[in-house]
Parts: structure tokens; sequence; C-alpha cells
């Protein structure tokens, strides 16, 4: 058994000859001949391999066919590193020198049942680079398809196996080929996007789910396992975003820097001064790039599209039909930029950064948490309380971004605490947010609407009517946000371990189940 830790890039197909002429590929010397690879994959009707993320190919070599077996592994930035077994293929399968029982024993009681399901066929180059003593690595080229059927999809990725050295100078290998060239760490694997064509399966955008954090983590390890989650989900939602119009892809993709510029605020006091303020103005940056696309779906959908519809002058209609050509206008801007998107360097540099931190165990992580979510909530209720004294829509947006943050940590540490509770007052906050929503969504429009006006007069009656027209609205959604607000800012907070000290949180859920009184 072999285990391969190699680090998987993805790029355009047109950007295949700036590849092979980038100055590290072009001094790593020649490996082998380039070769066309054509593989079978393997499984039973039911689809039991896949199920149990074990893949089985056959490939055709100059000598012969030969059997792969792979096991998966986790795969985070595009390095993964995974148990192998390979052997020649004499026309049957052979199990018998997988190390790996549980392995072994499953392919054997389906052995009768494997049937082909999907191939890949690409061209491949291989070199051999030594970056400095000590470290070689194989740079593999490949494009060409994954088949299946009728459909077939493109492969177009540069493999990265360390062949000596350790998996940082994979990544920092990695992060110098993608400071100029369009690469993106890519975990998934042929056999996945194989099985994903024969499903007829279209990618979704991945949203965050459940942290399960361990009580007994540092609050380090446990940012360090925090931020790698999201890391995923900005790496998959950007790889969307590229190759899909879907605009949750992009939303997604936002919501995603979003949360780690959260977690940065939450574990700053613990985290490196130059670590944090870096991250902190790199998430805003890559942020802010696709915000432009996302204000302007939200202008078009949710302010002027109502107006338009319900207008009953033409002179109102022309007004609402005049912003919309500008949307649009800026829109085609926002879309043309977000095709040169491309995280590359961020993505890796990241995984890489957060992994070098230095453990400290300063507290354990429900500690540190309790008193970071407490501030958090001190931060919100100050917020609450500048948006009374002037309902501004600046002074609201500020609160709905502290709101923002202390949702997210509720979700981040939610099993920390009262799993369900936690969950519920995180759902609550987000229902204040919504209500919050428009009128931050008001507030950029009529942003835009002025940023217009300087370009051309005629807009100010556009802005003057899209005001009048949605002022109503705005009030009394500000009234109905701020009666919430007092509401849940003002109940027992269920990250509080005050209660727990005095015995109350025990009472309160024996009250919640309902208490009856004994006469007997």
């Amino acid at each position: 058994m072999a285990n391969e830790v190699e680090l998987k890039l993805s790029f355009p197909p047109t950007a295949l000859p700036s590849i092979e002429a980038h100055p590290l590929v072009l001094r790593a010397s020649s490996h082998g001949v380039p070769e066309v690879l054509e593989s079978t994959y393997f499984d039973t009707p039911e689809l039991k391999l896949h199920a149990a993320k074990v893949a089985v190919r056959t490939r055709k070599t100059a000598n012969g066919l030969l059997q792969t077996i792979k096991c998966a592994a986790a795969s985070v930035g595009g390095l993964s590193c995974r148990p192998e077994w390979e052997q020649s293929f004499d026309d049957q399968f052979d199990f018998s020198n997988i190390e790996a029982l549980g392995v072994r024993h499953m392919l054997e009681e389906v052995q009768g049942d494997l049937l082909p399901v999907f191939m890949t066929v690409f061209h491949r180059q291989t070199r051999l680079a030594e970056p400095r003593r000590g470290v070689r690595i194989l740079i593999m080229i490949d494009s060409g398809h994954v088949i299946t059927g009728a459909d077939k999809a493109p492969i177009s990725e540069v493999e990265l196996e360390l062949v000596e050295g350790n998996p940082s100078d994979l990544q920092d290998f990695a992060i110098q080929l993608a400071s100029d060239l369009p690469l993106l760490p890519f975990d998934q694997s042929k056999a996945e996007r194989g099985y994903q064509l024969f499903a007829e399966q279209m990618p979704r955008p991945v949203k965050a789910g459940k942290p399960q954090l361990d009580a007994a983590l540092s609050p380090i390890a446990a940012f360090v396992a925090l931020a790698t989650r999201e890391q995923a989900c900005w790496q998959a939602n950007l790889h969307g975003a590229l190759a899909s119009e879907n605009p949750e892809f992009v939303h997604q993709y936002r919501v995603a820097l979003r949360r780690l510029g959260t977690l940065l605020r939450i574990f700053k006091p613990l985290l490196p001064k130059s670590f944090s303020a870096y991250w902190t103005n790199e998430f805003k940056r890559l942020a802010g790039v696709t915000g432009e696309i996302r204000d302007l779906d939200v202008m078009s959908k949710e302010i002027l599209q109502p107006m338009l519809c319900s207008e009953s002058d033409d002179a109102g209609a022309g007004l609402v039909k005049l912003a919309q050509d500008c949307c649009a206008k800026d829109h085609r801007q926002a879309e043309a930029a977000l095709g040169n998107l491309f995280d590359g360097v961020p993505l890796l540099r990241f995984i890489r950064d957060i992994n070098a931190l230095a453990d400290q165990q300063v507290d354990n992580i429900q500690s540190f948490a309790e008193s970071r979510v407490a501030r958090l909530h001190l931060k919100a209720v100050k917020r609450f309380t500048a948006v009374v004294k002037d309902p501004t829509p600046a002074a609201a947006h500020r609160f709905r971004i502290a709101l923002k943050h202390l949702r997210y940590a509720c979700e981040f540490f939610a099993n920390l605490f009262d799993e369900a509770q936690m969950s519920q007052y995180a759902k609550d906050v987000a229902g204040l947010q919504d209500e919050l929503g428009f009128l931050n969504d008001l507030h950029v429009a009529m942003l835009r609407l002025e940023q217009w006006c300087r370009d051309d007069a005629a807009m100010l009656a556009v802005r003057d009517h899209v005001v009048a027209w949605h002022a109503g609205r705005a009030d009394k959604k500000l009234a109905i946000a701020l009666g919430q607000a007092e509401s849940l800012l003002g109940q027992c907070q269920p990250w509080c371990g005050e209660c727990d000290r005095r015995c109350l949180g025990s009472i309160r859920k024996r009250l919640r189940q309902g208490v009856s009184l004994k006469l007997v």
C-alpha cells in the first residue's frame, strides 16, 4: 500500500498553454513521456463502492492493464493523503494484496457484481520539480474528459504529488504556481466527478453545516477546525460561481468570507496580530469583488421590480425602467470582473497559514466561547441603543452587522452549550437580521442612486420616486425590528453560564417541560 500526498489544482482549458510555458514547469525535468491515460471505473448496480467511498478502476498502460484501488481521504485546499493499492490486471479483479481487511472483504463480497460505470480519458504530461534540496515534486498536467454514456465533462487539472519533503512544501510550490496562473485548489477526485456526471447531478451551492466541536479542544485548535470548514465552503462556492449563472453561488461565497471574518473577530485575542490584520483585510477585499453583483441583484429584484409591477402611471414606470437600465449596465460590468476572480493564492495560503499557527492551551474552548459570545452580545446591545437614539440607515446597518457576528458565533459554538437553545437563538437573530435586511437593501440602493445622480441629473427624480415609494414600508420594518430586538436581546442568553452556576438553567428547562401540582 502507498499513501499519496497530493495537491490538486483546476484551471480553465484555455489556460493550458500558459501552464506548459510557466518557468516553474519548464525548469522541471521531464519524467517519462507524455501519455494518454484511459481508465474505466467499476461499481455495483447499487453503487455500493461509491457509498463506501472506495474507487476501483483499471487503466491502460504500455505494459497492459493496471488495477488500482483508492480509498477516500479528507481533502483540504486541494491537499489530500489517500491509501492506494496498485497491481497488474489480468481480466479479473484480485483484491488479495489489500492489507486493509475491511476494504478487502467488502470488495471480495461485491466482486461478481462489478460493472463499468464511467471512463476518464486524458492526456498527461509529467515533470519532476526540485524547488530546493530535499524537496521533490511531481507535476502532472491532465487535460481530457470524464465520459459516461453520451455525456462528458472536461478535465483540466494540475496534480502535484509529493515525492520528497513535507506537505507544506507542496503548498508553497502550489502558491508559487497560482501566483501567475488561473489555478484553484480542487478537492473533487476524477472519480467523484464521474459519479456526479453518471447521476446527472449539477453542483449545488454549499452552505456551512453545524460544526461539532470537541469541548476538550484548545481555542486555537477550535479556530483551525472551524476555519477549515469555512474555507471549504469558500472554495466550493467559488468554483460554482465561475462555472454557473446561479446567483446563490455568489451569495454563499460571500457568506463564507463573512463567516471567516467573524471567526477572526472572535479569536482575535489569541491570534498573531499580523495574521489577524492580513486576513481581515483580505476577506473584505475578496468579498468586495462579488459584493457589486449581489447588491445589484437585490436592488433590481427587491427594490425596483416591486415598483415596476405596481406602477399605475407611465411617468412612474418610466423612472423605474431608467433605474433598471442603469442597474443592468453596472451588472454586466460586474459580471465581467467576476470572470477574473481566481482566489487560488488566498485559498492555498490561508490553509497553510492556519495549520502553521502555534497552539496555546490558555483556556478550554467552552469558557473562551462564553466570554467571546457575551462580548458580541454586548456589542449588539450597544448598536441597538444607537439605532433607537438615531434611527438612520447607517446605524441600522451597523446594528445588523453586529447581529450577524452574534448569530455566526452562536452557530459556531452551539454544541458546546444547550445546542437546541443556541440553534433557536441563532434562528431568532437571523429573523431579526431579515427584518433589518430590507432597510440595508434600500440604503445601498440609495447610495447607488446618489452615485448615478452625480453622472446624470435626470436620476434625481428617480431617487426621489424610489424613496417616496418605499418610505412607508421602511418605517414599518424598522418598528418591527426594534420590537423584536428589545425582546430578543433582553432575554436570558443560552450561552450564559451564570444561570447554570445558580442552578437556574435546569429549572427553566423543567418549567418548559411542564410542572403539575402533586396533590397526593
